[in-house]
């Protein structure tokens, strides 16, 4: 008796046919979100027969910061047997989250991922293979113990704000003014310990006239209002030290402005062509800058000790460039 033929629903085909669309759809729309070629990028990954992928991701505010570790992971991943692929968004006009970008490379089923944290993220799902087991993270920027990463590569606040201490010593010789310029999240322990250490040491130092601008968005007046309001006022000001790039960017361009180049000191933190040409020009005094290039060789070097003994440094201290001491 002949076995009759299993008859499929009609509309199965169709249904399918939408699902496969809607696959090509989020291939596309994800590869739109991010500066990746997916096609050149899987080019090269098989024409250069490298066994390993590896992907450099985080936001467009950070991406000359990205870039640098990338260059860095990039030198050294033939050593590796590694390609590195750099994926940011295309502008910071777009709302992309990091989860979006981890999603990303759990898809593109690489081997691990270097991942740029900003100080609010505290949580995130961590990328994983289509089998369920989880790609192999190591994260700069700012450190976050809730997130399940391999390795934190970073800074010791603690040091840092020895370190900040000793050049503002240097710099005011045990007098005049000095005006701190902190923009950060209150409850960012990092800072909170950067700021610790260095209140306490300057405490050893009573003929420094300190002053804290503490600024959190939301008021009537901006950053750069406030900044040009105390520059502008009858108190003197001698040395102004920033705790970020984006503030030492602010306050360099203020200091210009109001023709008090010279006159002003600024002791600040920058790693981006903009903050290294106010440099450059001598308005930003001295800066503080984390290698970043060598960051992107740890990193691969911390992935691959894992993906080789099972095994790695779970934080390692950056190193801090000073450019220069001399410029006293």
């Amino acid at each position: 008796m002949e076995t009759p033929r299993r008859r499929y629903p009609k509309f199965l085909l169709p249904v399918l046919l939408v699902l496969l669309c809607l696959c090509i759809t989020a291939i596309v729309v994800i590869s739109a979100w991010l500066k990746v070629d997916t096609k050149e990028t899987a080019e090269a990954y098989l024409a250069n027969g490298k066994k390993y992928h590896i992907i450099v991701t985080g936001s467009s505010e950070n991406e000359s910061f990205l870039k640098q570790v990338y260059k860095g992971a990039s030198q050294v991943s033939d050593s590796y047997d590694a390609v590195v692929e750099l994926a940011v968004p295309e502008s910071q006009a777009e709302d992309v989250s990091l989860q979006s970008q981890l999603d990303y490379c759990s898809f593109a089923g690489c081997d691990g991922v270097i991942a740029y944290i900003n100080s609010e993220k505290t949580t995130i799902v961590p990328p994983e293979t289509d089998a369920g087991k989880v790609i192999p993270l190591i994260t700069v920027g700012h450190y976050s113990p809730l997130i399940p990463q391999l390795s934190f590569i970073g800074t010791n606040y603690s040091e840092l704000g020895i370190t900040l201490s000793r050049l503002i010593l240097s710099y005011l010789k045990n007098e005049r003014s000095l005006l701190i310029v902190n923009t950060n999240n209150r409850n960012d322990p990092n800072y909170s310990i950067l700021m610790n250490t260095l209140t306490n040491t300057m405490a050893n130092s009573p003929r420094i006239i300190t002053e804290m601008l503490n600024y959190n968005s939301g008021g009537d007046l901006s950053i750069e209002d406030i900044i040009r309001k105390k520059l502008t006022g009858s108190d003197s000001v001698d040395l102004i030290v920033c705790l970020k790039e984006d503030d030492t960017i602010r306050v360099a361009q203020t200091v210009t402005d109001l023709n008090k180049v010279g006159e002003i000191k600024i002791l600040g933190f920058g790693e981006s062509p903009e903050a290294l040409q106010y440099y450059n020009k001598g308005i930003i005094t001295c800066m503080l800058s984390q290698n970043l290039v060598k960051i992107g060789e740890t990193a691969m070097k911390e992935m691959f000790e894992y993906k080789n003994n099972g095994s790695a440094n779970s934080f390692i201290t950056a190193d801090v460039q000073i450019l220069p001491e001399e410029r006293k």
